[in-house]
């Protein structure tokens, strides 16, 4: 009886194990709100708020940023913008959210940058967010561009700077994980997303490594 408690237990737990991904690929979008940014209605990727990196002008966009229900003011002005282009200052514009914004949106302010020649939106800052790492490998699986690497923080403790892109959904994703360095750490870590119509500028991607455990535990053991 006993014998038959474990083998069913054990049964069920592989059961679990094996259904987890699934579990984790039906779920979390909607609990964090992600269909606003990855499905939002007539805003195929490369998209968000209704702007088109590479073909949404920066006029336009600031129009639509004014109309928008997430969005409570900007800076520069509208008048400014124009000044903007000819400036040579950075070609940022940077709103405010009101509170209406989805909750997976943690910064209370987010940025777009723009082509100055153009005078097209060239791509949506670093938007700092409340998802967890794993969700989005569960969502989009296994990257194949990318790299890890050990930082020293402002505060002095070091950090596995996680980075790689999803060129399906125009994002590179970016993680900071502090000590402990293990997977289940590292898969809670919230990420940062950056959403362009390119793969991104970082001169360090190259294919994604296949050694993740050995490089949390040289970490762990190095600087924690």
């Amino acid at each position: 009886m006993i014998c038959r408690l474990v083998v069913r237990g054990a049964l069920l737990l592989v059961i679990l194990l094996a259904s987890a991904p699934v579990l984790l690929r039906a779920f979390p979008l909607q609990r964090h709100g992600l269909t606003a940014l990855f499905d939002e209605p007539g805003c195929a990727p490369p998209c968000f708020l209704g702007i088109h990196p590479g073909v949404t002008d920066i006029t336009e966009a600031l129009n639509d940023l004014q109309a928008h229900a997430w969005v409570k003011g900007w800076t520069p002005s509208a008048e400014q913008v124009e000044g903007l282009r000819q400036s040579s200052g950075p070609p940022i514009l940077r709103w405010l959210w009101n509170g209406m914004q989805p909750g997976f949106i943690a910064a209370p302010q987010a940025t777009l940058s723009f082509n100055r020649e153009n005078g097209r939106v060239r791509s949506f800052g670093t938007l700092a967010t409340r998802i967890p790492l794993g969700e989005i490998l569960a969502w989009y699986g296994q990257p194949q561009t990318g790299f890890v690497e050990y930082i020293l923080q402002d505060n002095g403790a070091f950090a596995l700077a996680h980075v790689f892109i999803l060129p399906s959904a125009h994002l590179t994703v970016i993680s900071y994980t502090p000590c402990p360095l293990t997977r289940e750490h590292l898969w809670q870590t919230p990420v940062r997303i950056e959403i362009h119509n390119t793969i991104g500028e970082y001169s360090r991607m190259s294919e994604y490594p296949d050694d993740l455990d050995r490089l949390l535990e040289m970490g762990q053991n190095r600087y924690c």
